[in-house]
């Protein structure tokens, strides 16, 4: 990394001196002279962000200096007739990306805020270039709509990450919180529409908008409640099936039980294994290995966040029945080589 930026030092003064000589050649300077300065602007930028990341080692500084000088370098581009003036929507369009792609390097409370930021920024560009457009203006609203979303969700999702708030009901349902401004925003943007084309339908059209509404609510109230007390219903199963493994003395397996329950109750493979692995070391490698093996191999499916919670509690269900045999198999394979061993 640090190669391609010192690299990058010498690269861009001398792609820009190129430029220079290209751009003042007779035989292109009428054409590309209107875009020298966006250009000189966008090197720029680049070069100091190259800067920033050797002397400072800030990835995130430089990724804010490059997208804003490339926004600044768009926003001063010549206008082309085409019917809308983009530069302005274009450079917000990169300066969304540039601070959703900021905080990926950034603790989950931040990164939840800037990426919120940046998106809604996002997406108020795209509002903005559709806007001009007389064809589908009507459907410029949407992109308002849940740029203000975006920004309300999000900014709730990070204070919940920052404990400001409690539980993680908006972290785990931002995607339908969103989709929700986003179907308002359709539906204001052509009720108007269907109110003066099909006025009888307006009516069916209201109550569809609002029965998905809470439907789509009823989902992520759900799934919130379900998920929250799903490790309390697995608990309750999994007392159920401790008797699986009776046949470990009582010593034993109160030293394992920890172990057992972090993999059973909540698919934890770590302990488990490393409780083998102490617990039959005299075994040998390879022997352990294979006894561990199913343990390691063994992955939960994965189903959507609006699963519904009956279908949800049937399949852990079924996981955790199938995670306590593997740990009844591995113990008893344990025991089996132990006594052989004595």
């Amino acid at each position: 990394m640090g190669r391609r930026a010192d690299v990058s030092l010498i690269f861009y003064p001398v792609i820009m001196v190129l430029v220079y000589v290209l751009f003042r050649h007779p035989l292109f300077r009428d054409y590309l002279m209107p875009y020298l300065l966006s250009v000189e602007i966008a090197f720029a930028a680049l070069f100091l962000s190259s800067i920033i990341r050797v002397t400072t080692k800030s990835g995130s500084l430089a990724t804010l200096v490059k997208g804003a000088g490339i926004a600044v370098a768009v926003y001063t581009l010549p206008l082309v007739n085409i019917g809308i003036d983009y530069r302005l929507p274009a450079a917000f369009v990169v300066l969304g990306v540039t601070l959703s792609a900021m905080s990926s390097d950034l603790p989950d409370a931040k990164a939840f805020a800037l990426r919120g930021v940046g998106i809604a920024v996002l997406l108020y560009g795209i509002y903005m270039a559709s806007s001009q457009l007389s064809r589908v203006g009507m459907f410029a609203k949407p992109f308002l709509y849940v740029s203000a979303g975006v920004l309300v969700s999000y900014a709730l999702a990070a204070l919940e990450s920052a404990g400001v708030l409690s539980g993680r009901f908006f972290i785990k349902n931002l995607n339908v919180i969103v989709a929700v401004f986003a179907f308002y925003g359709l539906y204001y943007a052509l009720r108007p529409y269907v109110q003066n084309s099909y006025p009888r339908l307006v009516f069916y059209f209201d109550w569809l908008v609002l029965a998905s509404t809470v439907l789509l609510a009823a989902l992520a109230v759900q799934n919130y409640l379900t998920s929250k007390n799903l490790e309390n219903y697995l608990v309750g199963e999994w007392k159920r099936h401790e008797f699986k493994l009776s046949f470990l003395g009582d010593a034993e397996l109160e030293r394992a039980k920890s172990s057992i329950e972090d993999f059973v109750v909540r698919a934890r493979k770590t302990p488990l294994v490393i409780y083998l692995t102490h617990y039959g070391r005299i075994l040998g490698e390879d022997r352990i290995r294979s006894i561990c093996e199913p343990i390691i191999e063994y992955s939960k499916p994965c189903l959507s966040s609006f699963t519904p919670g009956w279908y949800l509690k049937r399949v852990e269900r079924r996981e955790l029945e199938k995670r306590a045999d593997l740990v009844k198999r591995a113990l008893e394979e344990v025991e089996k080589a132990l006594e052989g061993g004595r």
